[in-house]
């Protein structure tokens, strides 16, 4: 997931930097697909990570603490 992640992400961010000069230069109007591509590629990378088998091992480990009872003397 490392690589696909950073692929995916690296895609959002220069879509986004796109996006930003293009609105600069010629108008939102003209560069608002740029930035429905970057928000497809940030959700499409939320949801990679979500899947990723990498969380799935830890799920658990990391979870909750437990409450334990002290017994008073």
């Amino acid at each position: 997931m490392k690589f696909l992640g950073t692929i995916i992400f690296s895609l959002g961010v220069v879509f986004l930097l796109t996006g930003i000069h293009q609105t600069m230069t010629v108008g939102f109007k003209e560069s608002y697909w740029l930035f429905m591509l970057c928000f497809m590629m940030l959700m499409l990378y939320q949801w990679v990570k979500s899947k990723s088998p990498d969380k799935q091992e830890n799920k658990g480990k990391s979870g909750p603490l437990k409450k334990v009872r002290v017994k008073n003397k």
